[in-house]
């Protein structure tokens, strides 16, 4: 990456590496402009939960919804026959 990227410094304006540039820098634009765009738009019409909402409460209302995302979420929650391991695992300082 570091190569094509002097080939790209040091090429003449106008030049196809130079285009490809362009392009390609155009293209990361356009893409991060829409991402933005569509995280605004789900920001704009979510519902804030009422004060004092926890996210775990939320969260285990419709565990189907969040099924990929959270697989393991409801077994940090409850005692489960892994807790043993979970107990001998060190612990992070984070």
């Amino acid at each position: 990456m570091g190569a094509w990227l002097e080939r790209e410094e040091s090429s003449a304006p106008g030049s196809p590496e130079r285009r490809s540039a362009i392009r390609s820098s155009l293209v990361l634009f356009v893409i991060g402009v829409i991402g933005f765009a569509a995280g605004m738009f789900l920001l704009s019409e979510s519902k804030a939960p009422q004060p004092g909402t926890d996210l775990a409460d939320l969260l285990l209302k419709h565990p189907e919804d969040y099924a990929l995302s959270f697989g393991h979420f409801s077994t940090t929650h409850k005692p489960s026959e892994h807790s043993a391991v979970r107990c001998s695992a060190p612990r992070s300082p984070f």
